[in-house]
């Protein structure tokens, strides 16, 4: 793991991100790197701060990176991530895309909503 700040029980280093959390990472960028690792209450978090370091990362990693955090109150709230909207990136999540993109966005359905 990349370095990073020290970090308390339980909430990680949330209590140092404040107002402005870009400002702190920020400053926290100046002593740490570009790659910088935190641990924000229980969710340990890859912090990127520079655009060479984010374009290196996602040509290299891509798929590691497309998607989102398997939250377990999503979980909970999706009925085991079978929404569109809070699913991991999947077969399942393409073809759920799939669906959503020719029923939401064909021709005539557009066109439908032009009156709104």
């Amino acid at each position: 793991l990349p370095p990073g700040p020290r970090k308390l029980p339980l909430i990680g280093y949330l209590h140092q991100l404040g107002d402005v959390p870009q400002k702190s990472l920020l400053h926290l960028s100046t002593k740490y790197g570009p790659l910088m690792f935190l641990q924000l209450g229980s969710m340990p978090t890859l912090v990127v701060s520079s655009v060479d370091a984010t374009r290196d990362i996602f040509k290299s990693h891509d798929i590691i990176f497309s998607g989102r955090p398997e939250l377990y109150t999503a979980k909970k709230m999706t009925y085991d991530f079978i929404d569109i909207s809070l699913a991991p990136y999947s077969d399942q999540w393409r073809e759920l895309r799939k669906i959503a993109v020719i029923e939401l966005l064909s021709t005539n359905r557009v066109q439908s909503f032009e009156a709104v």
